[in-house]
């Protein structure tokens, strides 16, 4: 009888140890996007790190179905933010080659509708800028989807970073090369 109530106890005192230590799933999600973690991938290594026993399966990671409906909310926040993205539909021939873009090979966004959220995720305001905006786009190799190399186009509001009055020590600065304060217009 002694023994099942050290169990108990000791049982409690893990749950509570797991509990206050829990990783929340937007975390998680971010760390995924940040790394190129599938769900897939994910799914597994919290069926490893998982605590098995008597007890339930126990894991200070948030469960996959947690972390997959944290992915849906966040790309219904993107959807609601910028709209709904779009992609090109053609055939482009070099004399090497044939290059089809599709649903699979191209995402873009309307350049006014992430306009309007830079302003906002900037928080310029037109006093500030004395209503002129200075976007820039930048285009360079990424890897998005599955490993493979596509070309990446984004802008960014260069106002703070062409502004000389704003120093490195100002919260609004902001490096030209930060990965940090570009918005996504499209790659293919």
């Amino acid at each position: 009888m002694a023994l099942r109530k050290f169990k108990s106890v000791h049982e409690k005192h893990i749950r509570e140890l797991i509990k206050a230590n829990q990783i929340d799933a937007s975390e998680v999600q971010a760390i995924m996007d940040e790394t190129g973690i599938s769900n897939q991938g994910y799914s597994s290594l919290y069926k490893c790190l998982s605590l098995k026993g008597n007890v339930k399966k126990l894991c200070i990671l948030p469960k996959p179905m947690w972390v997959n409906s944290r992915c849906h909310e966040v790309n219904s926040e993107v959807l609601n933010k910028l709209g709904a993205p779009f992609h090109i539909h053609a055939i482009f021939s070099t004399k090497d080659r044939e290059v089809e873009f599709n649903e699979h090979t191209n995402i873009f966004f309307d350049l006014e509708a992430l306009q309007r959220y830079a302003i906002h995720f900037f928080e310029v305001t037109t006093t500030e800028c004395s209503g002129i905006l200075k976007f820039v786009l930048k285009l360079d190799e990424c890897e998005l989807l599955k490993c493979k190399k596509m070309e990446r186009v984004t802008i960014t509001l260069m106002n703070r970073a062409l502004d000389p009055s704003i120093t490195k020590k100002d919260a609004r600065f902001f490096n030209v090369q930060s990965e940090n304060n570009i918005l996504p217009l499209g790659s293919f």
